[in-house]
């Protein structure tokens, strides 16, 4: 099943770009999305998304990985087993760096992971009108019917004078 709504087919990134800037200088929608086939660099931008929060996440992660790292190496090393091995100090960080690396980066990892099923609403993600194209060579803008005010009307005008070479209203089974 998918959602209901429009889709607005258009030539390339370029003219999708310029549609996407025409829709958010009408602020016209909030709840969109554009498919593409490939990355589209300046698409978020264009569409008025604000910058993922998710390397913040990754950095603490990875900041806490270090940390537990060098707490708790120190602690085994010079508290709760002392070993006095060939005359070295018992906090002997250069020994200790591939640890601090690998807990930093399986932190980073688990973080990462667990921020974009956050941000993404996985696994609890509504089905989208996915067209077998999309991954091929086509470039859309959808507009669901949930978008507050939606008038399929008006929403295909919009469309229209934003460039969009194809429309077409998708309904419940359609795919």
């Amino acid at each position: 099943m998918t959602e209901q709504g429009i889709l607005g087919y258009f030539d390339g990134p370029k003219a999708i770009i310029l549609a996407a800037r025409q829709m958010k200088k009408k602020n016209a929608f909030r709840k969109w999305d554009a498919f593409v086939p490939f990355p589209v660099h300046t698409l978020d931008e264009a569409m008025g998304i604000p910058a993922s929060r998710l390397p913040w996440i990754v950095l603490l992660g990875g900041l806490s990985g270090l940390s537990f790292a060098i707490w708790f190496l120190s602690w085994t090393s010079a508290v709760n087993f002392p070993i006095w091995v060939g005359g070295k100090p018992m906090l002997s960080w250069p020994a200790w760096v591939p640890i601090f690396f690998e807990l930093t980066v399986l932190l980073s990892a688990f973080a990462n992971l667990g921020g974009m099923l956050l941000f993404c609403g996985l696994p609890f993600q509504v089905d989208k009108p996915l067209d077998l194209g999309f991954t091929d060579d086509k470039f859309a803008l959808w507009i669901p019917e949930s978008e507050p005010g939606f008038d399929a009307i008006r929403f295909e005008t919009m469309l229209r004078e934003a460039g969009a070479i194809e429309i077409r209203v998708v309904g419940k089974g359609d795919a």
